[in-house]
């Protein structure tokens, strides 16, 4: 339990609220410049190995980003298509996004080290 509700408009506009905190509404914005398609909480090890949740959101501007819970930004991806969909594995205490680029290809993401393990296309 997070204890963060993620709200997302259809222009991209994002707000975390943390229900922990009274209800503190973060705002979290230039992270996207049109409607989110994806979305998605994760649970990986930060750089020093200690336990984050970030969240995930895939949009129509071909973007992937990585927010942590206060809304500071951890990762951005730029594809040549749109992500519409996400999903998380975690293999050898590593954590990995599955990005769905727009039914044409898969991509395996490394969280922790920030990039592209591989793009599988669909045939």
């Amino acid at each position: 339990d997070f204890g963060v509700v993620a709200v997302v408009t259809r222009g991209g506009n994002v707000s975390l609220v943390d229900t922990k905190a009274g209800d503190q509404v973060i705002p979290i914005v230039g992270k996207h410049t049109g409607p989110i398609t994806s979305a998605l909480w994760v649970l990986s090890n930060d750089d020093s190995g200690c336990p984050q949740s970030m969240l995930c959101l895939g949009g129509k501007d071909r973007v992937v980003s990585m927010t942590n819970e206060i809304g500071d930004t951890v990762g951005s991806l730029e594809l040549d298509d749109e992500p519409t969909s996400l999903r998380a594995i975690t293999s050898n205490e590593q954590t990995f996004l599955l990005i769905n680029k727009c039914g044409k290809s898969l991509i395996l993401y490394s969280l922790s080290q920030k990039k592209i393990i591989h793009e599988y296309a669909f045939e």
